[in-house]
């Protein structure tokens, strides 16, 4: 589909119809957002934005601009996702699009699951799904229901989401749902009914290679074997989350997928592989903490318990090098003495 509208685009490049080059543009977006193609997204959506700024298309600025932040956003550019957020609610509110408005509000309850105030995301993407279901808007509610999911469990909002991927086909969803409800049954320590969710979803899972949560999903997959003791099976899906972090550039995955990497390499006592991932990790949170402006988000990012714990990590790994540094100097000197 994708090489389909790449070849409109070139011939209404050539024979300059830009309206045509707006329709093609983001059919483009909407594929490479879905598959996680990020970084081949964001040429496209510059190109975008120049050309609705140049026709004053509002409603292409609108969605353009949000479609921009949720693509900065999942980069960790948070900085530059706020401003594109900003532009959209402007350009939405102009034209007065409730689907759009929706999408927005969405993306506003990433930003604040991102920078960890889940609080905050939570409620929005609740009045996310209230809106969506006032407006018919079966898509914008399931994408709500996805968020929703990763943030609680309620039990009401899961068998929605699945009664909604049903109805609209959207089997990917079901997948993302099932293993949005795997992680927090790892979570809660419930592994005998963990067993029985991976046992339904690890098959769909397989069929699921193009979707923009990959990253995610593999992590929960590896956070899942590494609390069934499938440690190798851990490190493949973790394999698999940084090949696609790092493809796709996404930075909050990069940290978990480190992080994860960390704990296995300590637990095997191979102390020096683990700091190296803990100080891998740590260094990526920095540079998405550089990109964040507003002093209460910083702190709330600074603040959650995924970097307390690598800063600990980092600490204590530095004591037991220094323990084991002093030891191998005692010895050489007790040595030197015989």
């Amino acid at each position: 589909a994708v090489s389909n509208l790449t070849e409109a685009l070139r011939i209404n490049r050539s024979i300059g119809s830009q309206r045509e080059m707006l329709n093609n543009i983001d059919g483009i977006v909407q594929i490479l957002l879905t598959t996680g193609r990020l970084k081949e997204a964001l040429s496209h959506l510059k190109e975008g934005l120049s050309l609705a700024d140049s026709l004053d298309d509002r409603p292409r600025l609108g969605s353009f601009s949000k479609s921009m932040a949720a693509v900065l956003l999942r980069m960790g550019r948070i900085a530059d996702a706020e401003q594109y957020l900003r532009k959209a609610g402007e350009m939405i509110r102009e034209i007065d699009d409730s689907e759009l408005e929706i999408g927005l509000i969405l993306e506003q309850a990433r930003l604040k699951l991102l920078i960890g105030d889940l609080t905050g995301a939570l409620n929005l993407a609740a009045d996310a799904q209230t809106k969506a279901v006032q407006c018919g808007d079966l898509a914008n509610e399931l994408d709500a229901i996805l968020l929703l999911t990763q943030l609680t469990d309620d039990d009401t909002a899961h068998q929605r989401g699945v009664e909604l991927a049903g109805q609209i086909q959207a089997r990917h969803a079901a997948t993302i749902l099932s293993l949005n409800q795997l992680e927090r049954l790892v979570n809660s320590g419930e592994l005998d009914q963990a067993r029985s969710c991976w046992s339904n979803v690890g098959p769909a899972l397989d069929k699921l290679t193009d979707d923009f949560e990959m990253a995610r999903l593999y992590n929960i997959v590896a956070e899942y074997m590494m609390a069934t003791d499938n440690i190798n099976r851990a490190k493949g899906y973790l394999d698999r989350a940084r090949q696609h972090s790092e493809a796709c550039g996404i930075a909050v995955q990069k940290i978990r997928s480190l992080t994860l990497l960390g704990q296995i390499a300590f637990s095997e006592r191979d102390f020096e592989i683990s700091y190296r991932n803990y100080r891998l990790a740590l260094n990526t949170c920095k540079e998405v903490a550089a990109q964040i402006r507003d002093a209460g988000n910083l702190k709330t990012f600074q603040g959650q318990r995924s970097i307390k714990f690598l800063v600990e990590e980092i600490k204590r790994l530095s004591e037991v090098f220094g323990q084991q540094k002093r030891g191998q100097e005692h010895t050489l000197s007790s040595t030197k003495m015989l």
